[in-house]
């Protein structure tokens, strides 16, 4: 209320209802048109890809183009929905309905700023709450004498939140999450023609076989990853469509939005819901199912933001298409937030995730077994156990979606993650009664070794040192271990190839042996990275002319080679190593087309 109340008496408030919304789209679509531009040296362009260009913000925090882009779409999506509550503008399926929208002048689009920090700090402020209510730590109101010496001069109440918006693992997973799914992209890009083999959106695409741009091969290629599953033979349907057909039907909405903006048309263009839906049929879905698509990706209430659902509904009935919210996003990582607004649920993803470990397990020379035993009323079911040296090691395999950043949804995440521990503990606890059983599967003498638990993710979230005598680990870094005792960082050169430089020791000797398996579950070296760059910001907003709100957020440093060489203690810097093997690349090429000569 205080928000909407200041914005009131702002210079933006007298404007129309439809000139206040033109105003803020077209200034979104100017900032991020800008935010581009600047990091236009360092873009991936191919594919409508953003590299993590770093640019700093006003308060001089380090902020990738994809993050600076991130801000400011949540931003106008807060300001629609303030403006749709105010307005009551939602039609009966809770979707947002604009006015439709005149050509916004540059002193509207200059006003709308206000509009811009109001979306911005109201969804602040609504985060805010929502995080008190779901991790604990009251906002407390701060009166004269107790204002932090943050606060600018004229504040008189400041209400305050001690506690960050998220748990540190919860950020760290969704930063390693990102930086996977943004390297197995631009390495399709720089190491395969998948590119130049994209079908386009202009003529009809068959479904199968074919994909409409890099996008899409990179979603089906991501979310088979994330799944654990064959999205391309997957016939099942979510919410009426096969996974096939949701990616197609982003990654084409996607290429329409950077194909007409490359056009000079723009970020932010309306189109017939007819004109859409026929172009999805041209791509290979139903009338039906392209209808459904439509449906499913326009803003509103149950969609957590613009990036979730691009379409904007305004009162003729066309859809306003934001590119902003396509242009360079990963569908994969798009599906994956819109499925879990959703509340989907995919019950036999786990036991595809269990099969993938226990081969992984299997080609590492780990002999492991799954086995199921009853006793009495009481059944016990392991997904993967192995011994190793003085050790057996028991793994639960969980395959579900990462809560992303809302705080209800990490809230869920955490109650999971307490049954899963509960879970875990029955199990040890079967073992421990019927220590007959470790025998009988791994071996005389199983039952004497000692047990570790583990709680295993096929998605990257893992958490330093066992949590109530558990232990917290992915995938990600349980394959990367046993394939290769050193982990690498990845140098890119002038001519786009890419050279790993050895960084960190995952095994003390020629061979992974159960201590150094021990010791990457109790500090995981990819989180020793995200935490090594990670700093906790403050940050204070205004919520009425004397009133603000403070809280806390982590922020990501940017992550360099010598950052990291820094962290891992390699001596010479790994910029000076990578230089080296650069150098020795640039001869070698010279020599190369020399002798082609």
């Amino acid at each position: 209320h205080r928000v909407r109340a200041s914005l009131a008496q702002s210079a933006f408030a007298p404007l129309s209802l439809e000139r206040r919304c033109a105003a803020a789209i077209a200034r979104t679509v100017v900032q991020v048109e800008n935010i581009l531009e600047q990091a236009k040296g360092l873009l991936v362009t191919q594919g409508a890809a953003r590299a993590s260009a770093i640019l700093r913000d006003e308060n001089g925090r380090p902020v990738n183009a994809d993050g600076a882009v991130h801000e400011l779409v949540l931003d106008l999506g807060g300001m629609l929905f303030m403006e749709a509550y105010e307005h009551q503008l939602f039609d009966g399926d809770g979707k947002i309905v604009l006015p439709n929208l005149p050509t916004a002048t540059d002193d509207d689009i200059y006003k709308a700023g206000l509009s811009e920090l109001g979306g911005r700090y109201w969804s602040f402020w609504a985060g805010l709450e929502e995080a008190s209510r779901a991790f604990g730590g009251d906002i407390e109101p701060l009166g004269p004498g107790a204002i932090p010496p943050e606060a600018p001069a004229d504040a008189q109440l400041v209400y305050a939140h001690k506690k960050p918006l998220e748990p540190w693992p919860v950020f760290a997973s969704r930063i390693r999450l990102i930086d996977r799914s943004n390297q197995h992209f631009v390495e399709l890009l720089t190491t395969t023609n998948v590119g130049e083999k994209a079908a386009g959106i202009d003529k009809p695409v068959p479904l199968s076989g074919a994909w409409v741009n890099l996008a899409e091969f990179h979603g089906l290629l991501t979310l088979s990853e994330y799944l654990a599953r064959e999205v391309v033979s997957d016939t099942r349907l979510v919410e009426g469509l096969r996974f096939i057909e949701w990616i197609r039907g982003y990654a084409t909405l996607a290429m329409l939005a950077e194909e007409r903006w490359t056009a000079g048309d723009g970020m932010s263009i309306a189109f017939k819901r007819e004109e859409l839906s026929e172009l999805l049929q041209r791509v290979g879905l139903t009338k039906n199912k392209a209808d459904r698509l439509l449906d499913a990706a326009t803003f509103g209430k149950g969609r957590r933001d613009l990036f979730d659902a691009p379409l904007i509904r305004l009162h003729d009935g066309r859809l306003l298409l934001f590119g902003p919210a396509l242009i360079g996003q990963r569908v994969a990582d798009v599906l994956t937030s819109l499925f879990s607004s959703m509340n989907l649920n995919f019950d036999d993803k786990g036991k595809a995730f269990e099969k993938r470990v226990l081969q992984a397990l299997t080609e590492a020379g780990r002999s492991p077994t799954a086995f199921k035993f009853k006793r009495g009323v009481e059944e016990y079911d392991y997904d993967a156990i192995f011994a190793w040296g003085d050790y057996v090691f028991l793994l639960e395999c969980k395959n579900r979606s990462l809560p992303g950043d809302s705080p209800t949804s990490i809230a869920r995440f955490a109650q999971d993650r307490s049954t899963t521990i509960g879970q875990v503990k029955r199990l040890l606890k079967g073992l421990a009664d019927h220590p007959e059983e470790l025998d009988k599967r791994l071996g005389a003498g199983a039952a004497a070794k000692t047990i570790v638990p583990i709680i295993l993710r096929n998605l990257p979230y893992a958490e330093q040192g066992p949590q109530d005598g558990i232990y917290f680990y992915d995938y990600s870094a349980l394959s990367r271990f046993f394939k290769n005792g050193r982990m690498s960082n990845s140098i890119a050169l002038r001519d786009g190839t890419r050279i790993a430089v050895p960084t960190f020791m995952l095994w003390a000797g020629a061979a992974p042996e159960p201590a150094d398996f021990l010791a990457q579950l109790d500090s995981p070296v990819q989180l020793q990275i995200v935490e090594h760059h990670t700093r906790i910001f403050p940050m204070l907003f205004r919520l009425d002319s004397t009133t603000f709100a403070t809280t806390e957020r982590y922020i990501l440093e940017e992550v360099t080679p010598d950052s990291v060489a820094a962290l891992s203690g390699a001596p010479d810097g790994v910029m000076a190593a990578a230089l080296k093997v650069a150098q020795t690349h640039a001869e070698q090429s010279q020599k190369a087309m020399g002798d082609e000569g």
